[in-house]
């Protein structure tokens, strides 16, 4: 029973991400990192409270124990300098009544910390700011420099590009445009003909560190872009002396070299 709900939650999981594999990946940042926050802020959140509250009150506990400890261990002492003694207790009980009213002070205040919205949202934000930064100061920035801003996005798809792959056996849960049984004259009619397939090619193992899109077949051409991780592009059935002709998920066309992508589908020989 608990196995067959596993699986029919994975489906839908993957289902879900399926959806989110054609959208571009600031859409999909902007709602798998909103998706993540709600769910940690509200969820998890109070969980680790709660527990980091009863850990501090055992340790409170704890520093009680420590108390009885000691004065066992000091209780030899009692017989040959009963003063000294009495002076040692108070020291080690009056530090450890310290930690105990500390601990007990903290675990109270842990457990009185309310969940404010506000804080949630400054994260949110906080996220994606970091994540879009490379895209915002593109146009402003030399390409050479835009990989050390990359450092968010670039942690963020190397997270859902476990998930992208799985989900690429899964059909997609949400119909986005609902689907539409034939009519008998478009039954009898002559099917049309199909288009001509979309290639798309991820990065190489090279590529995913980062990869350069010019603007042109060569490196004198000057850098569109910088792309890594699980970003694929649509290839345009175009190679020019190792270069390949693609075109990125928001429209733009540019140049790759053949050895930053895989797989490459070989150049059709001319005619």
């Amino acid at each position: 029973m608990v196995h067959q709900f596993l699986d029919v939650a994975q489906t839908f999981y993957y289902g879900l991400w399926a959806n989110l594999r054609e959208l571009p990946l600031l859409y999909r940042a902007a709602i798998v990192v909103l998706a993540a926050v709600c769910l940690a802020w509200l969820a998890a959140r109070p969980i680790l409270l709660k527990l980091l509250s009863w850990l501090l009150r055992l340790l409170a506990l704890g520093v009680k124990g420590l108390c009885l400890w000691g004065e066992l261990l000091l209780s030899p002492l009692s017989r040959r300098s009963p003063d000294r003694y009495v002076q040692l207790c108070n020291r080690w009980n009056g530090a450890m009544g310290q930690w105990h009213t500390r601990l007990t002070q903290w675990a109270k205040q842990v457990s009185q910390v309310e969940p404010h919205i506000g804080r949630a949202v400054a994260l949110y934000l906080a996220l994606m700011v970091l994540i879009c930064l490379p895209t915002w100061v593109r146009p402003f920035v030399s390409g050479q420099y835009i990989p050390y801003l990359s450092f968010a996005a670039q942690a963020y798809q190397r997270l859902e590009a476990p998930a992208l792959q799985a989900a690429a056996a899964y059909e997609p849960l949400i119909l986005l445009e609902p689907r539409q049984s034939p009519s008998q004259e478009e039954l009898e009619s002559e099917p049309p003909e199909s288009p001509p397939q979309e290639v798309w090619l991820s990065l190489s193992s090279q590529g995913r560190r980062g990869t350069n899109v010019r603007e042109g077949p060569g490196k004198g051409h000057s850098v569109l872009t910088v792309i890594s991780g699980g970003e694929e592009v649509l290839y345009l059935g175009d190679q020019s002396d190792g270069w390949v002709h693609i075109c990125l998920s928001d429209g733009r066309e540019g140049w790759i070299y053949h050895n930053l992508l895989s797989p490459l589908p070989q150049e059709e020989d001319a005619p």
